[in-house]
């Protein structure tokens, strides 16, 4: 589990809000692209991008309690939260 403390920045920020388990990465990425004016290629890679990260960091769990792989993206944000 990860014990660190991280400051986001407001792009960063939504993205974590908004992993609670019932958005997909595509939902996610069009709030992003709408909120932010990027395009939604730019937006997908980005979330995606963060999930790698904070999975390589144990930030991240099943919504049924167990950890996604580790060193895996999840192909999905649906049914992955934040600890």
């Amino acid at each position: 589990m990860f014990g660190g403390v991280f400051c986001l920045n407001p792009e960063a920020a939504l993205v974590f809000m908004a992993c609670n388990g019932k958005n997909s990465v595509e939902a996610i990425s069009s709030k992003l692209a709408g909120t932010y004016d990027v395009s939604i290629e730019a937006a997908v890679q980005d979330v995606n991008d963060l999930l790698g990260i904070w999975d390589q960091l144990g930030m991240l769990q099943r919504d049924d309690g167990d950890p996604p792989a580790k060193n895996a993206v999840p192909p999905s944000a649906s049914g992955i939260i934040v600890r």
